[in-house]
């Protein structure tokens, strides 16, 4: 019998995915090709979600719940000033007649 037989051993890890993360990034980046204001609350809810997610699972999917907070908070605001400006041109058209 050959002692020196080295046995070998496999380490199964299993990923963890941050479905928040994965959310949050696609619910914002669906609402900026589509510009509903709705949705982009949504995502940044979801991408807040999936930042404090990653701090549990070791990181997983920080980078695309910071991608899905940027893109919502930036669609967001265009289209609040979007809502604004026009809703304001409505309004003063409203009172010049």
């Amino acid at each position: 019998m050959d002692n020196n037989k080295v046995k070998e051993a496999k380490v199964v890890v299993e990923k963890k995915t941050n479905g928040f993360a994965i959310a949050g990034f696609v619910i914002s980046l669906i609402s900026s090709c589509f510009c509903c204001g709705a949705l982009n609350f949504l995502g940044i809810i979801f991408s807040i979600v999936g930042i404090n997610k990653a701090k549990e699972i070791d990181g997983e999917g920080k980078g695309l719940a910071i991608a899905g907070l940027v893109i919502g908070i930036v669609f967001l605001v265009i289209y609040v000033l979007w809502v604004l400006i026009f809703g304001g041109l409505m309004f003063l058209e409203g009172i010049s007649e």
